[in-house]
C-alpha cells in the first residue's frame, strides 16, 4: 500500500496510507508531499519512515500484529 509523508508549513509531518481518507482531509491546502513509500504493512512502512527521517530502528510492542500484511 502506498503511504504518504506530507509536510505543513509549520514544518509538523503527517504519515499515513493513501487510503486514509480522514488523514487526508486533514492535511493543509498549503502542504507539501515530500517522501512516498510502497509498504505491504504497517511495520514496514513505519520501518521505512524512520530510515527516511534516520531516527534509527522502529521498533513496535505489536510487532507481530503490525507485520500482518495490509487487506
Amino acid at each position: 500500500m502506498l503511504h504518504e509523508l506530507w509536510r505543513a508549513a509549520d514544518g509538523g509531518l503527517s504519515f499515513f496510507p493513501v487510503t486514509n481518507t480522514e488523514a487526508r482531509g486533514r492535511v493543509e491546502p498549503d502542504g507539501e508531499l515530500i517522501w512516498t513509500v510502497e509498504a505491504p504493512s504497517y511495520f514496514a512502512a513505519m520501518t521505512a519512515f524512520y530510515v527516511f527521517m534516520d531516527w534509527g530502528e522502529y521498533r513496535s510492542e505489536w510487532q507481530e500484529l503490525d507485520s500482518k500484511p495490509y487487506l
